[in-house]
């Protein structure tokens, strides 16, 4: 089999995996783990995009003309149903991968998942 990326190596009769970077052992050079005036630059990223939502919604509450003939109700169902379809695939994707015996929160131990 070949193998790219991390090495397998026999220890003592158990397998230990080298050459995988964890979140905790992560590159300090990243920009996942930037930071300005000590906090996280991802954090600030997520807070202004939920600004920008939240101004986005505050205008088309304001103006709903914007809309053209979608009415206000269902500009903001479309929203909250995009949000409940992506909620469902992952659960279900996830349930998938549980019957197939693959942990899918292990994916998210690493950043970025590989």
């Amino acid at each position: 089999m070949i193998r790219q990326g991390p090495a397998w190596h026999d220890a003592g009769g158990e397998y230990e995996c080298t050459g995988v970077r964890t979140a905790s052992q992560g590159d300090e050079r990243s920009p996942v783990r930037a930071r300005v005036l000590g906090i996280p630059v991802i954090q600030i990223m997520g807070v202004l995009a939920l600004v920008t939502v939240l101004v986005y919604f505050a205008l088309l509450i304001r103006f709903p003309a914007v809309l053209g003939s979608v009415g206000l109700a269902q500009a903001f169902g479309a929203v909250v149903v995009v949000g409940v379809i992506g909620v469902i695939i992952f659960y279900g994707a996830r349930l998938v991968r549980a019957q197939q015996g693959i942990d899918l929160s292990r994916a998210y131990s690493e950043i970025p998942p590989e």
